[in-house]
């Protein structure tokens, strides 16, 4: 994740995985949309509740630090590379 200043903010889907772990998500994307702001796209399962959210909520910023501001989208479609693999990180900054 490219950072306003130049820096690059290395995540690691191992990272994150505690976020969702036990909060009835199926799958996880990070969209970066402009410098310091990602989307956290969330593609869920049947029982993911309004508490879950708030926990994945509160939890993301012990990872991403002050650094990046986010927002949590609920989605059914995920962005594909032409391969059909979902990635974890798409950058919309290029």
């Amino acid at each position: 994740i490219e950072l306003s200043d130049g820096r690059k903010l290395y995540i690691a889907n191992s990272q994150l995985s505690s976020c969702f772990t036990g909060r009835n998500v199926a799958n996880v994307q990070i969209v970066q949309d402009t410098c310091d702001h990602v989307f956290i796209m969330l593609k869920v399962d049947k029982g993911f509740s309004k508490g879950d959210l708030e926990d994945i909520k509160n939890t993301i910023p012990h990872r991403f630090g002050t650094y990046v501001e986010f927002d949590v989208l609920i989605t059914d479609d995920l962005i594909k590379q032409p391969s059909g693999k979902t990635p974890f990180i798409v950058s919309k900054l290029r």
